[in-house]
């Protein structure tokens, strides 16, 4: 090929032009045999982008679909199937219904931003407004009338108890005592039960506080210390990692429960 930095130029201009909208694709000249060779590589389009059509012809006909080998131009029923795809979103990012962003706790925001100011006090997003925030997360999107309202993700992370009562019932952690290790050993006083209702990032910490005050603790005095240092049996990290696998594997979608023991 004897310009192909030219073929490379013009398949850019024209995958940016001629489609609804520009196909970034990726572009290398390779030498087989002492000549050059164009080597074009196209990703697969987001399925909120597609179809990607060829603008002279509209839609339908300028869409193409790949059956075997052979290239065929796309039907209605073949659109219904991209628009539908369109609209699949994951379960954390959908906007919940009946919502504002009154229905987000900002003491539970601001325990986000302390955190993240102990983890790093440079970082960008302590500049931003909650706003700006909350976006960033994906915890907070317009609906089809333009309205902001909380992602299922904003309302587990950061979401009043209320709303969380209301919308996710089955958002809330039950701390059980039992004595001994015998789930009924005494018919007469079964066992203690704490109920703690918090957005999943506050709820976190409440757990493991709860856990770690019914644990013994050991104690050491280092030389040239006035005061001992307390330390639970198992180790803070162990406790705070399986706390998290359980709440944060489990599926929101239904009402059932995951065990932590």
């Amino acid at each position: 090929m004897p310009q192909p930095d030219k073929l490379c130029a013009d398949l850019a201009t024209q995958c940016r032009e001629t489609f609804n909208q520009p196909v970034r694709i990726e572009l290398s000249t390779e030498q087989v045999n002492g000549q050059a060779v164009v080597v074009a590589f196209v990703p697969e389009a987001q399925p909120q982008d597609k179809p990607i059509f060829f603008k002279a012809q509209g839609l339908p006909k300028g869409a193409l679909r790949r059956v075997g080998s052979v290239d065929q131009h796309c039907t209605d029923d073949d659109l219904a199937v991209f628009y539908q795809g369109r609209q699949r979103e994951s379960f954390d990012a959908s906007l919940v219904p009946d919502t504002s962003l009154d229905d987000i706790a900002p003491e539970a925001l601001a325990d986000y931003r302390q955190a993240r100011a102990e983890a790093n006090p440079d970082t960008e997003e302590l500049r931003w407004t909650d706003e700006e925030l909350l976006r960033s997360l994906g915890c907070i999107g317009k609906d089809e009338q333009g309205a902001l309202r909380p992602s299922v993700a904003g309302v587990m992370l950061f979401g009043q108890p209320q709303v969380l009562r209301r919308c996710f019932p089955m958002t809330r952690v039950d701390y059980i005592r039992v004595p001994g290790r015998e789930w009924v050993p005494d018919p007469e006083r079964r066992f203690d039960t704490i109920e703690l209702r918090d957005p999943l990032f506050r709820l976190i910490r409440r757990a493991q506080a709860a856990v770690l005050d019914d644990l013994p603790k050991g104690f050491a005095l280092k030389e040239g210390d006035l005061q001992r240092q307390d330390k639970p049996v198992i180790p803070q990290r162990v406790i705070r990692e399986a706390l998290v696998n359980a709440l944060m594997h489990r599926s929101y979608r239904s009402h059932s429960h995951s065990r932590c023991r």
